[in-house]
């Protein structure tokens, strides 16, 4: 999988201590215009393999390992956009790598 990197944006959060006439209890506004700012692209290689075994008649076994994420690459998937020390703080990364082994009886 492959995906182009999603549009960030830097927001200041306004509330009514800093505008005491709001009617909203938040407003937030852009502080960048759209488009300027964007995550990394997310690549993702998942791997499987497979094997049948004939046991004998009709009877077989079949076998798979699968391998997901295997380049790992630790892509951001969120991360905060509020102006302040928590700008840009990751709060979400893509899952790590997964290994799944598993089997099947044909009877």
């Amino acid at each position: 999988m492959s995906a182009p990197g999603r549009p960030l944006g830097v927001d200041y959060s306004v509330n009514r201590a800093i505008v005491a006439t709001l009617t909203q209890t938040t407003v937030s506004v852009p502080l960048i215009a759209p488009g300027i700012k964007y995550r990394k692209q997310v690549n993702q290689v998942d791997f499987s393999l497979a094997k049948s075994i004939n046991v004998g008649g009709s009877r077989r076994v079949r076998l798979h390992l699968d391998l997901f994420n295997s380049l790992n690459s630790n892509v951001v998937l969120e991360q905060n956009q509020t102006w302040g020390s928590s700008l840009d703080r990751v709060q979400s990364i893509i899952l790590g790598r997964l290994i799944r082994v598993g089997g099947q009886f044909h009877f």
